[in-house]
């Protein structure tokens, strides 16, 4: 780890400077100093100063373990974007499950409350969809520690807990983390490169992220830091304000291309998406009504997003048993290899030497699924009937397949439609890769929509792509996380039998499951 202001630091900083770099702080001990009191913590007039110079150059992110709320009413300065709550407020997060933190939040802050009543030096903050308790004011703080995690152990459900400097994160139990956040902050201003800063635990969770297209910066040293580089203190950021302003910025002006994002419904991948060098795979596993059906969705919603009809091939059964295997009506056959074994590696080979080194790949498959010890696999079934002897394929084998085919691609996504599908984000995460499953390790959900049989998950999530709903934030791109929390939002049982299953553990609509990058999955509950 060496200290920023060398001639390394300088150099990486200078090549990374520009209109289409998302420059990202902590606020606490980054923009600020430590304070005894939280709401003595301000940013002084002179960072003010720089970072609104910064602005008109390119975008700006505060991100916080505070609630936004908190971060608006002490920071006079107005970034691109507030992060507060370690992620859990200002990205793609739906008012719906905001509304289910809040209750837990609440029901949490009434059993800890009674349990730290009796200590002195101790601050319980509330933060809407989180809790923190501050002990930096404590005298004897091993007995308070002590306290509090007695207390913190009879909260239920268990929180997921960050550890900060003389404070205790109480979050609930939800994988997200600043440095996810960071990522989709990235992807909703479509650029490709980040400076983060910050000083705490809470933060290596950005400077743990694999991107060399991030520039890592640690307030003060630590050895065991993922950072790249540190600054000494919090003083030394309006010296980096000012070796950042003094940098010769590309003047693309970041306006324009936020402005660019407005103009009709798309795919936003990582970074940016062109669909001249997408490429889609479609693996439909069973000839049943609801899987014929999502297959021509699956098809529809690719082409529709301006991916040629060359760069999207199908695995399914047959075209017989297809109703209109010609999906677009262009009087050509939409079926390119039959489901076969043979044919399976043998499309994602074919496929794979097609992908240009900046191109993307979509793999969708859906079918029957289950799970053998540490993996979860999907039944294909070659036959006309679910009486056949099925293919098995397993998360572990896709991996391999999208690996050792699809390494020149930038960018894989893997869309799973199975039951007992959550095993394919172990399996096949990795970096530069986004993979989502329609459920964890237990049951996922099919039913009726419009008439029709459909894998419900996968309806809501291709259907968000084209019908608006999915556009959460309502800025005209719809992301694939906005497409799945629209997918998980809708994903419920509808007929009576099926709730009534579901209700007693038989059937079940249990949680679909997205992951980015490498170690970076989640779940909504």
């Amino acid at each position: 780890m060496m200290h920023f202001f060398t001639q390394d630091g300088l150099q990486k900083l200078k090549r990374i400077c520009h209109s289409k770099t998302l420059f990202a702080f902590d606020y606490d001990g980054t923009l600020t100093p430590l304070t005894p009191k939280l709401s003595h913590a301000r940013v002084s007039l002179k960072t003010k100063k720089l970072l609104e110079e910064l602005h008109q150059k390119a975008p700006i992110a505060i991100v916080s373990g505070r609630s936004i709320f908190d971060l608006k009413k002490l920071c006079s300065f107005m970034p691109t974007f507030f992060i507060g709550n370690h992620g859990l407020e200002g990205i793609a997060i739906h008012q719906k499950l905001k509304t289910r933190f809040r209750g837990l939040c609440k029901k949490w802050k009434k059993k800890l409350i009674k349990n730290i009543s009796g200590l002195q030096g101790v601050e319980l903050e509330d933060k809407k969809y989180s809790l923190a308790i501050h002990y930096r004011q404590a005298r004897d703080r091993s007995y308070v520690k002590r306290s509090l995690w007695r207390g913190i152990s009879e909260l239920s459900p268990f929180p997921k807990i960050i550890l900060g400097k003389s404070v205790i994160n109480l979050l609930p139990p939800f994988r997200f983390n600043k440095g996810i956040s960071l990522r989709m902050a990235m992807q909703k201003l479509k650029v490709k490169q980040a400076i983060y800063i910050g000083d705490d635990q809470t933060d290596e969770d950005v400077f743990r992220l694999p991107q060399n297209s991030i520039l890592k910066i640690r307030v003060g040293r630590k050895n065991n830091s993922h950072a790249d580089f540190y600054l000494k203190n919090h003083f030394e950021i309006n010296r980096f304000l000012n070796k950042t302003l003094k940098m010769n910025f590309i003047f693309l002006l970041f306006f324009f291309f936020l402005s660019a994002m407005a103009h009709g419904f798309a795919y936003s991948f990582e970074g940016e998406f062109h669909p001249e060098k997408t490429y889609a795979l479609i693996i439909t596993g069973s000839p049943e009504e609801e899987n014929r059906n999502i297959t021509r969705l699956a098809f529809e919603t690719f082409k529709a997003q301006g991916i040629p009809r060359d760069h999207i091939w199908v695995i399914a059964h047959s075209p017989a048993f297809h109703d209109g295997r010609d999906f677009d009506g262009d009087g050509r056959k939409d079926i390119d290899f039959p489901l076969e074994e043979e044919a399976i590696e043998t499309a994602f080979a074919e496929l794979g030497a097609r992908v240009p080194e900046d191109g993307q790949v979509v793999i969708y498959i859906n079918s029957h699924g289950f799970r053998r010890r540490d993996d979860s696999f999907i039944y294909l079934y070659p036959g006309i009937t679910l009486g056949a002897i099925p293919i098995e394929l397993s998360g572990q084998l896709l991996n391999d397949y999208v690996t050792r085919y699809f390494k020149e691609a930038t960018q894989k996504i893997i869309i799973v439609q199975a039951c007992k599908s959550g095993g394919f984000a172990d399996s096949c995460s990795g970096l530069n890769r986004t993979v989502v499953t329609s459920s964890n390790h237990n049951l996922s959900y099919r039913g009726p929509i419009d008439g029709k049989y459909w894998p419900k998950f996968s309806y809501h999530f291709f259907k968000a792509f084209s019908s608006g709903q999915g556009d959460l934030d309502q800025d005209g791109v719809v992301t694939i996380q906005e497409a799945f929390v629209t997918a998980y939002l809708n994903n419920k049982p509808t007929h009576l039998l099926h709730r009534a299953l579901n209700r007693i553990g038989v059937w079940g609509d249990d949680d679909p499951v997205i992951a980015f990058g490498q170690e970076m999955a989640f779940c909504y509950f």
